[in-house]
């Protein structure tokens, strides 16, 4: 008898988790439990990073993956819980829903991709914000 193996295809994906008019990412601990619970959710959902950016009101990733929804979801719910505890608060953090895009193609690979790791480099991409806000916490510093 044959076994047939059927593996769901991994795609590309940009993804946002945005605090809305919250600061997601306080202090260094912050990112640091952050980028913690984004391999954590790579490694749970068998899913690779591409590229990733943490500014303090809000996260890109670009990742392949078969389950985005669940990639977020292990993400998102750790990183939450961490949050709620450390800052006495309870319910949701940042926006009800993330941003999810799949990436179809080479050309659309690369442009997503120059994206997320300028979004924490080129200041007119986050208008709110200066320089020195909690830009440090990207792929920018690792070229």
């Amino acid at each position: 008898m044959i076994k047939v193996h059927l593996f769901e295809m991994k795609k590309t994906y940009h993804l946002c988790l945005s605090g809305g008019d919250e600061t997601i990412f306080r202090d260094l601990e912050d990112y640091h439990m952050g980028f913690n619970y984004f391999a954590i959710a790579l490694y749970k959902t068998d899913s690779t990073g591409l590229a990733e950016a943490f500014m303090s009101t809000h996260t890109h990733q670009a990742v392949q993956t078969s389950a985005p929804e669940e990639f977020m979801y292990n993400f998102r719910r750790p990183y939450s819980l961490y949050f709620n505890h450390k800052y006495q608060r309870t319910g949701r953090l940042g926006e009800s829903n993330h941003f999810t895009m799949e990436v179809i193609g080479y050309h659309h690979r690369v442009a997503a991709i120059t994206y997320i790791i300028r979004n924490g480099v080129v200041p007119e991409l986050v208008r709110s914000f200066t320089k020195e806000q909690a830009f440090d916490f990207s792929l920018k510093g690792f070229g």
